[in-house]
């Protein structure tokens, strides 16, 4: 789910630091409203970018969020229990009772919750993890010790889930067995703990031992083998995003559908 894809596209060949810098605007317009339209149509914007600019299919999509939407729906269906729970309202249903302001209440925070989601996924879809790490070293003047870190530390998740499924196939050889039942499923993680801190520390030692054959941090400047820079097509992007969003607020402040608010009150 949340794995790159490297299909060639728009959205792949965008500058990872023009993407985070448009995700932190989206996520802040988002939160200056507390009326359902704006992430509803954000959503909409979002799928729409991934289907034109990163030539995603809608039913990808769809698969690739379907977590977020059960959890979205989940969250939205549990906030409207227990706002209808609380006392009375003018709408009844069975035993709850809720009010014209529960319904924004839950459908706002549930469609921010997926818009939020939408955009890590879009982000981790057409970003490669190398490039993001470069721009961020060479745009953002990020120290290349600690891009060179937080690298090795994405790496390491793959890795180690890969280490997991090798320890638990050693145990099954060894004849531990892997008994059923709620207890056993609770004690199955420290069954995994030690060995896997052991191979962690020895990769540790390893990629250690790689920064400091390289000379990593012994000076001010590098060299990169692959460079990332902000090119035309980056900013024009970023520009065709502003205006769109712009045109959208401008809408719906004119039809009174933006309803700006700082807080999770109306």
């Amino acid at each position: 789910m949340f794995t790159y894809d490297d299909r060639d596209s728009y959205l792949k060949d965008t500058n990872p630091v023009i993407k985070l810098f448009l995700i932190i605007g989206i996520t802040i317009l988002v939160s200056l409203s507390f009326f359902p339209v704006v992430p509803l149509v954000t959503i909409i914007v979002i799928v729409l970018g991934l289907m034109i600019l990163g030539r995603f299919q809608l039913s990808e999509i769809i698969y690739l969020a379907r977590y977020f939407i059960f959890i979205c729906l989940s969250f939205m269906v549990f906030l409207l229990v227990t706002r209808g729970l609380v006392g009375p309202g003018a709408y009844k249903l069975a035993f709850l009772h809720f009010q014209y302001n529960d319904f924004i209440y839950a459908f706002s925070l549930g469609l921010r919750i997926m818009v939020l989601a939408l955009l890590s996924l879009a982000f981790v879809l057409t970003t490669d993890p190398n490039d993001l790490v470069l721009s961020m070293m060479l745009q953002l003047k990020l120290p290349h010790v600690h891009g060179y870190a937080a690298l090795a530390a994405y790496r390491f998740i793959p890795t180690f889930s890969r280490e997991v499924q090798k320890i638990q196939l050693a145990q099954t050889i060894r004849g531990v067995k892997d008994e059923k039942g709620i207890a056993n499923k609770l004690k199955r993680p420290f069954k995994l703990f030690l060995p896997l801190l052991s191979t962690a520390i020895r990769r540790g030692e390893r990629v250690s031992m790689a920064m400091e054959s390289r000379a990593l941090g012994a000076y001010p400047t590098r060299t990169f083998y692959r460079k990332t820079s902000i090119k035309k097509k980056d900013l024009v992007f970023l520009i065709g995003a502003v205006i769109v969003f712009a045109a959208i607020v401008i809408i719906l402040i004119k039809f009174n559908l933006f309803r700006f608010n700082f807080g999770f009150t109306s």
